[in-house]
C-alpha cells in the first residue's frame, strides 16, 4: 500500500517523480562549483571558522546579542579579507581543521556526482516505469537527509546556542520536513511500480490532474 497517491497534492506520482529527478540533478551539478571553491580555499575557511569558534567559547559570560554581534563581526572581517586577527595557517586546530574539510569537500563531490546520476536514473525510471531505476536515489537521498541534520546538530555544538545558529537550525529542519515528504512521494511510486495492474491506474498518465483534451503518453513498449 503506497503512503501517498499524489506529489504536493496537485500532480500524479510520476509527474512529480520526473520533476524531482530534474531538480534535484539541476542541484547536484550547480553544487559542484561552490563545493570545489570550498575545497581550494579550505585553509582560509579553516582560519575562520577556529576564530569563530574561539571568539565564541570564550565569551560564555556575554549575552546572547553581544554573541551575535560578535559572530556577524567575524564573518564581515572575513568576507572582507579582513584575516589579521585570525589564526595562521600553521595553528595546529586550523591544520586539523583544513585537513578534515579537505576530506569533506572530497566526499561531497563524489558523491554530489554520484547524486547526480542517481537523479538521471530516477528520471529515466519514472519515465520508463522501472521500478528498480528508484532505488539509487531512495537510497541516496534519505542517506544525505541524515548526514545533512547530523551536520547541522554538529554546527549548532560548535557554535553555540545563538540567535542566528539556532534558527538556522530551525530552518534546516523545515527543509528536511520538506524533503522527507518529497521522499515519500517516491518511495510511494517505487510501491505502486511492484503492484499488480499499476498500468490500469489512470493517474499514472503523463497530463495535467484537470486536462480533458489529452490522452496522455502510453508506457507500453514495443
Amino acid at each position: 500500500m503506497a503512503f501517498l497517491r499524489r506529489c504536493c497534492c496537485c500532480v500524479n506520482l510520476r509527474v512529480g517523480g520526473i520533476m524531482m529527478g530534474v531538480m534535484t540533478l539541476i542541484l547536484s551539478i550547480s553544487s559542484l562549483v561552490p563545493m570545489t571553491l570550498l575545497l581550494i580555499y579550505r585553509l582560509f575557511f579553516a582560519r575562520v571558522i577556529t576564530h569563530l569558534v574561539q571568539e565564541v567559547s570564550q565569551s560564555d559570560d556575554d549575552s546572547a546579542t553581544d554573541r551575535s554581534f560578535r559572530f556577524w563581526e567575524i564573518i564581515k572581517e572575513a568576507s572582507n579579507g579582513k584575516d589579521e586577527n585570525f589564526p595562521p595557517e600553521d595553528n595546529q586546530q586550523v591544520q586539523w581543521l583544513a585537513m578534515a574539510m579537505l576530506i569533506f569537500f572530497i566526499a561531497s563531490l563524489i558523491v554530489l556526482i554520484i547524486y547526480a546520476i542517481c537523479s538521471g536514473l530516477l528520471i529515466y525510471g519514472v519515465y520508463k516505469a522501472k521500478k528498480w531505476f528508484l532505488l539509487p536515489w531512495i537510497v541516496c537521498t534519505i542517506a544525505l537527509l541524515v548526514a545533512y541534520f547530523i551536520g547541522m546538530c554538529m554546527s549548532l555544538y560548535l557554535v553555540g546556542i545563538q540567535v542566528i545558529s539556532v534558527l538556522l537550525f530551525f530552518i534546516a529542519l523545515i527543509e528536511i520536513a520538506i524533503a522527507v515528504y518529497l521522499w515519500l512521494c517516491m518511495v510511494s511510486l517505487f510501491q505502486i511500480l511492484g503492484s499488480p495492474n499499476w498500468q490500469n491506474r489512470q493517474d499514472w498518465e503523463l497530463k495535467p490532474r484537470f486536462s480533458n483534451g489529452y490522452d496522455g503518453v502510453s508506457t507500453n513498449e514495443d
